[in-house]
């Protein structure tokens, strides 16, 4: 799962002005991580279901939208934090909220 998290910091690296495909690419690896969150060892409190199902909603948002990301370069940092400790709720709440910005 921590895989699959990391991974969308690259995908977002490719977003850029007229070329959203990355966001394809970002809720490929959300629905893997949502996926694998269904059988991790991580305590059911952390929710991490919710909220890779959360990131998939707000990824395909934006792809509908083809609105180009604020704080990419803050997104792409976040999402490797959260790969090291996919239970940490303030960087998971700080993506949401970054991603609802745009």
């Amino acid at each position: 799962m921590n895989r699959a998290i990391s991974r969308i910091s690259g995908a977002l690296d490719s977003i850029d002005n007229g070329n959203y495909s990355g966001y394809l690419l970002a809720i490929e690896h959300a629905s893997k991580a949502n996926a694998l969150s269904q059988f991790s060892s991580y305590p059911p409190e952390a929710n991490l279901t919710g909220i890779t199902a959360e990131l998939i909603n707000e990824f395909r948002n934006l792809n509908i939208k083809q609105k180009k990301l604020a704080d990419k370069e803050e997104l792409m940092t976040l999402f490797q934090k959260l790969s090291s400790d996919p239970t940490n709720r303030e960087i998971s709440e700080r993506i949401i909220k970054l991603l609802q910005k745009n």
